[in-house]
C-alpha cells in the first residue's frame, strides 16, 4: 500500500518537473499556476521549484510576480 507522505512526494516531484519545463519554454504564468496548485494542495515546493518559477519569470521579465 502506498502511503500518503510517498504519494505527496511523487506529486510534488511531478510539479517540481512541470514547473522546470515552464522555465525551460518561457512560460512564466504556467509555472506559477503550478507553483500555486502545490500550495493549494499542501505539497512543499522546493528550493527546485521556486527557483525554477522565478527563472520563468525572469526569462520573460516578469520575476516581480
Amino acid at each position: 500500500m502506498i502511503s500518503l507522505a510517498l504519494c505527496k512526494s511523487s506529486k510534488a516531484r511531478s510539479n517540481s518537473s512541470a514547473i522546470s519545463s515552464c522555465e525551460k519554454a518561457k512560460h512564466w504564468q504556467l509555472a506559477l499556476c503550478f507553483l500555486t496548485a502545490m500550495e493549494v494542495a499542501q505539497l512543499q515546493p522546493s528550493v527546485v521549484s521556486y527557483t525554477a518559477a522565478m527563472s520563468a519569470c525572469q526569462g520573460a521579465q516578469h520575476w516581480h510576480h
